[in-house]
This record gives structure tokens, sequence and C-alpha cells, in this order.
């Protein structure tokens, strides 16, 4: 688990500006920001505390929001409905991106 929290963050870290994209690099920033999602919700529904990940995003607003937003989801017990909450939040933050402006 602490791998998983490691890399994370050291994703977290190279994801800087999501404001400063260009066009031509929307597909690739939008599929790291919902691989991110994947991650945190991974983590939220594996029970890793809020506290344990919260830093690693570094200040950034937008990972701020996104770990904030995988722990309001609740944490379910069977597996099934574990990976449902990922794949969906995952989705839920790719499709938001590049719906973006």
């Amino acid at each position: 688990m602490k791998t998983l929290i490691l890399a994370t963050a050291l994703t977290a870290l190279s994801f800087t500006a999501i404001a400063e994209d260009k066009p031509s690099d929307k597909l690739t920033i939008c599929k790291e920001l919902s691989t991110l999602a994947e991650r945190y919700m991974t983590l939220r529904q594996s029970g890793t505390s809020m506290a344990d990940i919260y830093s690693t995003a570094s200040g950034n607003k937008i990972l701020e929001l996104m770990i904030t937003q995988a722990y309001e989801v609740p944490q379910f017990s069977t597996k099934k409905y574990k990976l449902e909450q990922v794949s969906k939040f995952k989705n839920e933050w790719f499709l938001s991106c590049i719906k973006s402006k």
C-alpha cells in the first residue's frame, strides 16, 4: 500500500498545470488526470486514510478537489462495488476534463 501511495505522490508531483495545457496535449493530460482519479479512489476503497494521501496533492487545487471528492464516496465492502466506484470516478474525471475549455 505504501508503494501505491508513493507512486501516486510521484505522479501528482509530475502533474503540474492543467490550466496551461495546449489543445494537442489535452488528451494526454485528461488520461493522466483519470489515472490519478483511479489511484485515489482505489486508495479510498482500500481503506487508506484521507490524511495519508492528502499531502500528495502538494497544494495542487485540482488534486485536492479530487481527493476530497473521492472521500465523499462511501467505502464499499465488496470487490464488485469497489471496482465499480473506481471505474465510475475515473470516467467522471476524464469526461469533465475532456469537456473543459
